[in-house]
């Protein structure tokens, strides 16, 4: 769908606008806030609606067109054109939308005894590519050039491999927590960081990312994109996989927190919910599940340092979110969390 022209366009004669419940005045954020709830309201993996699978492929097609500033400027011009055919509105299917948000609520009040997550759409344009591919900027005031420093400055920061990291990783582990990696061992590894953990914030802000095995040496101290990366490297020590999520808060100030991911299967990550509602006597859990092209999930469990404990509450952003991986691949996300 990426190599659309504007012959592609109108032969498949979609109304991108209607699709996506906007008006043609939409900008860019408008435009990636109506795609994340759709997408998110009909993928075929969370949808019950019987036409799920087609009106996800119109969304995401809609979404690609819209996106893209030459495409989208072909489109408008399309639009305009006196003699572009007339087409059936697609805009009546956009008002199931309330029956399906009702339904997915009664599921999370019945869902919500046990743990809570979000759906979270991927907006990047390849998931394997480990070079640092630039993805589609969210935010009108915050350019790709800043995200690809932000990218290179973790990827070095999070020393995963360095003895001291390594080390200190293991030396968290409880001897009653042995084997191959648990959320057991996880959960030791969080917790005792945590509790050792003096927040110091960096007047510079975000310039300054400290490695992970200075944080060690120098004792544990930070602000939280510092312990953000610390965490990330050390589950990255242990055979895990981790990511560092920026974004910026609902009140206007940025925040960086650690996401680990545990599982594909759902059934094991009930398990994984339950036993962190036990340890730390809690009710719910807060993860993203991520789609990828395939459908099959990705669950990312919340490692911020201001929840308290592993899974535990997310911070409350403007639900766009960049997550920057050890390898320098970062990609963008939209969440309704």
């Amino acid at each position: 769908m990426d190599n659309h022209s504007n012959g592609g366009i109108m032969e498949t004669g979609e109304r991108y606008y209607e699709i996506l419940g906007l008006n043609p005045d939409a900008g860019p954020d408008e435009i990636s806030q109506a795609y994340g709830i759709l997408a998110q309201t009909y993928h075929p993996k969370v949808s019950s609606h019987p036409n799920a699978q087609e009106h996800f492929e119109k969304i995401r097609e809609a979404y690609a067109v819209l996106s893209d500033p030459h495409r989208k400027a072909e489109y408008d011009a399309y639009r305009e054109s006196p003699n572009r055919h007339s087409h059936p509105d697609y805009s009546p299917y956009i008002s199931v939308v309330q029956k399906i948000v009702i339904n997915s609520v009664i599921f999370l009040i019945i869902a919500i005894a046990v743990f809570h997550g979000v759906a979270i759409m991927k907006t990047s344009p390849n998931d394997n590519d480990s070079a640092g591919t630039r993805a589609p900027a969210l935010s009108t005031d915050e350019l790709p050039s800043q995200k690809d420093t932000w990218a290179r400055q973790i990827k070095e920061a999070m020393d995963s491999g360095n003895p001291t990291t390594r080390d200190y990783a293991l030396s968290l582990i409880d001897k009653s927590h042995p084997g191959e990696r648990t959320i057991a061992q996880l959960c030791d590894i969080w917790e005792k960081t945590y509790r050792q953990w003096t927040y110091v914030s960096d007047p510079r802000g975000f310039e300054y990312l400290s490695p992970a095995s200075n944080s060690i040496t120098i004792g544990l101290k930070g602000d939280c994109d510092d312990f953000a990366i610390l965490i990330a490297s050390l589950v990255e020590s242990t055979s895990g996989s981790a990511r560092v999520i920026l974004t910026l808060g609902a009140d206007g100030g940025g925040h960086a927190y650690a996401e680990v991911y545990v599982t594909d299967n759902e059934q094991d990550f009930v398990s994984i919910a339950q036993y962190i509602t036990k340890r730390y006597n809690c009710q719910t859990v807060a993860y993203h599940v991520e789609y990828g092209d395939d459908m099959i999930p990705s669950y990312w469990l919340n490692l911020d340092w201001q929840s308290g404990h592993p899974g535990g509450e997310f911070y409350e952003s403007n639900g766009l979110l960049t997550a920057y991986h050890s390898n320098g691949y970062w990609h963008t996300l939209i969440s309704e969390s």
